[in-house]
């Protein structure tokens, strides 16, 4: 029963120093994210309504990727607490061995593990096609709602150019706008008191509805132009293209992957089975890694701690591009480095508990 208090005092311990980790990082990747969209809804490149669905979107699928590493600090963080106040040393008057601590994180990390695989192989993927269409519709709608008074937007790569000296807080409403249209050698110059845009519900196209105004058709550098004066002129303005079907392998969901044959969707598979398994390695890692006397700094085995994460990280990284480009079978993939990994932990660990000199004793006490 005392070790079992124990060891959920350790999990309970572990897992806020996790959520205050997971938090900062969090906030951090949100602020530049938001920072960003921002940055590309002031450009007119992106429908400013929808930043905060995209940030939401955009959170989901690539928080996945912070969860092992959160983990791994909260466990360090944990258990260098322990050894600093000298909790470790009262444990182990109570008979309660590193094997002890070592059980309840791993059982809690199994557990993780399991909330990184749903999140990996079915959350993030209906996350990052969700936030793929929000992005290409927002792009899209970016066209007329991107118009901003004094300067120029262009569409269509070029061929329609649109000039607004005023518009209104939601710029559907434009004051004197100058509209130039390019139709292969000939050039269309518009001129207009006013317009608003039009959506055709019938298939979706856009039109800039220009009021009282001049239009002049004419080629450039030519003296033969036609004037004409209207009181309502429709300008149909040309969507970004979509950029076909294709989709980023990140939003491809398990049975998809499954399916696949190829390198690509190979890698990816192992890519996101491995953050379930660098979960378990990294947070039993921190077990060995978090030991410090009691003067020890509280950050003290900090540095050394995402030195080490993101060497794994990036060797793994370098192993699933390999992978995809075919430069490494996929049958030994990622595999070697979760392997090496586990081999380190291991040896740790048996060294933390009294290596090679415990097991002669034991030998010699006939205990094993």
């Amino acid at each position: 029963m005392q070790r079992f208090i124990i060891e959920r005092y350790l999990v309970r311990e572990s897992l806020q120093n996790f959520l205050a980790v997971i938090s900062v990082l969090l906030l951090i990747y949100i602020s530049n994210r938001f920072v960003r969209y921002l940055a590309e809804a002031a450009a007119g490149e992106l429908d400013s309504s929808v930043i905060l669905q995209l940030l939401l979107l955009k959170l989901t699928a690539n928080s996945v990727v912070l969860l092992p590493l959160s983990l791994f600090i909260g466990v360090l963080l944990a258990m260098g607490r322990f050894y600093r106040d000298s909790e470790i040393v009262a444990m182990q008057a109570g008979g309660v061995g590193v094997q002890h601590l070592v059980r309840g994180i791993a059982v809690m990390s199994v557990v993780f593990a399991l909330l990184v695989a749903v999140m990996s192989m079915y959350v993030a993927p209906m996350a990052a096609s969700s936030a793929a269409d929000v992005t290409h519709q927002a792009r899209s709608d970016s066209e007329v709602t991107g118009i901003y008074p004094g300067s120029f937007k262009d569409f269509d790569e070029g061929d329609h150019i649109i000039y607004v000296e005023d518009a209104s807080t939601d710029r559907t409403d434009l004051t004197n706008v100058f509209v130039q249209v390019r139709r292969g050698e000939a050039l269309d110059i518009v001129y207009a008191a006013g317009a608003s845009q039009f959506v055709d519900k019938g298939n979706g196209d856009r039109f800039m509805v220009l009021r009282d105004g001049h239009r002049y058709e004419g080629e450039p550098g030519s003296a033969d132009f036609v004037i004409h004066a209207f009181k309502t002129h429709g300008v149909r303005v040309v969507k970004k293209a979509s950029g076909g079907a294709y989709r980023r392998l990140e939003e491809y969901g398990l049975n998809e992957l499954l399916r696949g044959s190829g390198h690509a969707t190979q890698a990816e598979l192992q890519w996101r089975v491995s953050l379930s398994l660098s979960s378990v390695l990294l947070a039993l890692l921190a077990v060995p890694l978090a030991r410090a006397s009691s003067r020890s700094g509280k950050y003290g085995k900090l540095f050394t701690a995402v030195l080490i994460y993101f060497i794994y990280s990036n060797v793994l990284s370098i192993a699933q591009k390999a992978v995809e480009r075919g430069e490494l079978s996929p049958y030994i993939g990622v595999w070697p480095v979760h392997l090496i990994m586990a081999a380190i932990v291991a040896y740790l660990l048996f060294m933390m508990a009294g290596g090679v000199t415990r097991l002669r004793v034991s030998r010699r006490l006939g205990m094993v």
